[in-house]
């Protein structure tokens, strides 16, 4: 009974706080450094061949209710043009698409960006690359007003659907214009080393987005990220990543390590885990079979929110797939080299 009324209460929550006002922030994936686009602008086209792929899948939360607290899907593509042209520098175009769905589906908001970066070879010698990108598309938020349950609905035992709220909704679908920018500075000293720091900044319009008669404006947010790649002999290494974001009020750090070992010349299976700050423990595992990435992922619920989600958090899954094919250009550029 206790269990079930922290349940009702948390959705209620949710609810309340991320669709009257639309406050909520946005998506965050556990494996962040496989969703390129998602992650920063200039990443767009930051890879060793002429095409890539990509598709992330995300389940949070599913003991809460009968349904996914948070369920995200998301896909892109970007490639390479004008290789032929230069040898040092390059430019990157691609296309995301996100369909993210809060509360079992209440709330759905669904992305569409294009991108575009150019990735310069600061020395000419091919080992330190600033990358600028810019990404411009829509964004549209859709609300299921029929499922929706306030505190005014409380009976006294449990939430009733059946008791007006006393809610007014204007409107239950809005789109906007949305605008990112972002920053990436590679570096490639030896074989053995590889490193990366980029920053973003998203929502630059900073577009006015309610259901209800309120101004609200979607605030900006911040994300700075880094990895490192380094090989300890022939057949390991190791990849440090690190994740900051900060939105209105609401920030998250992120810290990882991933131990890469190699099967054959051209496969290798990974594991290692991260933490996110005051919310998750996160365990990973992968494997790199020639230009295909696939990767596995399950967050520990540490935060105060663990006795409603009994632990479990999230369940994510990442696919990533480069496609070489119509790629002449020897050698291939090394700040391109590592996603």
């Amino acid at each position: 009974m206790i269990k079930s009324i922290l349940k009702s209460i948390f959705v209620l929550l949710i609810a309340s706080f991320g669709l009257s006002t639309v406050q909520a922030q946005d998506i965050h994936y556990s494996q962040f450094y496989q969703a390129p686009l998602l992650l920063n602008p200039a990443l767009t086209g930051h890879m060793p061949g002429k095409y890539r792929i990509n598709a992330m899948y995300r389940r949070q939360w599913a003991t809460i209710s009968n349904k996914p607290v948070y369920e995200t899907p998301s896909v892109a593509f970007d490639m390479n043009i004008l290789r032929s042209e230069n040898r040092y520098n390059s430019l990157g175009l691609g296309l995301s698409l996100m369909n993210d769905r809060s509360s079992g589906g209440i709330l759905q908001t669904f992305n569409l960006m294009l991108s575009a970066a150019y990735h310069l070879d600061l020395t000419k010698k091919e080992k330190t690359y600033l990358s600028v990108g810019i990404q411009g598309g829509v964004m549209n938020k859709r609300l299921d007003i029929d499922e929706i349950l306030f505190a005014s609905q409380f009976n006294g035992e449990e939430l009733d659907g059946s008791m007006g709220s006393g809610e007014v909704f204007d409107n239950s679908s809005i789109f906007n214009p949305d605008f990112r920018l972002g920053l990436v500075l590679a570096g490639f000293p030896t074989t053995k080393l590889r490193w990366k720091l980029g920053a973003g900044l998203f929502h630059l319009s900073q577009p006015s987005e309610t259901f209800i008669n309120e101004t609200n404006k979607l605030p900006l947010r911040l994300v700075v990220h880094g990895d490192l790649r380094f090989s300890l002999g022939n057949s390991i290494a190791l990849e440090p990543k690190i994740l900051y974001q900060n939105q209105a009020k609401a920030s998250e750090l992120v810290g990882g390590l991933l131990l890469d070992l190699k099967i054959t010349q051209k496969a290798s299976f990974y594991l290692g885990g991260e933490y996110r700050l005051a919310d998750a423990g996160i365990a990973i595992v992968g494997l790199r079979i020639a230009d295909w990435d696939v990767g596995v992922s399950y967050d520990f619920n540490v935060s105060n929110l663990k006795a409603a989600s009994e632990g479990r958090g999230a369940l994510e899954f990442s696919l990533l797939k480069v496609f070489r094919s119509g790629y002449k250009v020897d050698p291939i550029l090394p700040a391109i080299r590592y996603n």
